[in-house]
């Protein structure tokens, strides 16, 4: 079950004057009354940060963590075997792309590092 916990302020008190001014509010704390305003900064709660978390009482089997490390490991279990291992994909330049990136670093005055790969990028 994911909850949500509302942190540090972000409202920019100096955006008129074009600059970045924050108020130094770190939590939000609801008033009794209102639970849409800060009782430290007194902003809406949608100026906080807003950050969901996981409950760690219960693991996904259902039964109870006994340890923080149980948790931990539990949790890394979850993220090597959850998603696919995605890899990121290598870029593929055409021989006209090729040329043009070639003829710009010789225009300002690059050369390549390794001789020898010049074959290796033909």
């Amino acid at each position: 079950m994911e909850k949500e916990i509302y942190r540090d302020c972000q409202r920019n008190h100096a955006c008129c004057l074009g600059g970045y001014a924050i108020d130094g509010c770190t939590q939000f704390i609801p008033f009794n009354n209102s639970k849409t305003h800060c009782k430290a900064c007194d902003c809406p709660r949608n100026y906080h940060r807003k950050v969901l978390c996981r409950d760690l009482e219960q693991s996904p089997n259902g039964k109870s963590f006994r340890s923080l490390r149980e948790a931990k490991r539990m949790a890394r279990q979850q993220q090597s075997c959850g998603g696919v291992n995605m890899k990121q994909r290598k870029s593929k330049f055409s021989m006209g792309q090729r040329e043009a990136m070639r003829e710009l670093g010789e225009g300002l005055g690059w050369s390549m590092r390794n001789k020898d790969r010049q074959e290796e990028i033909n």
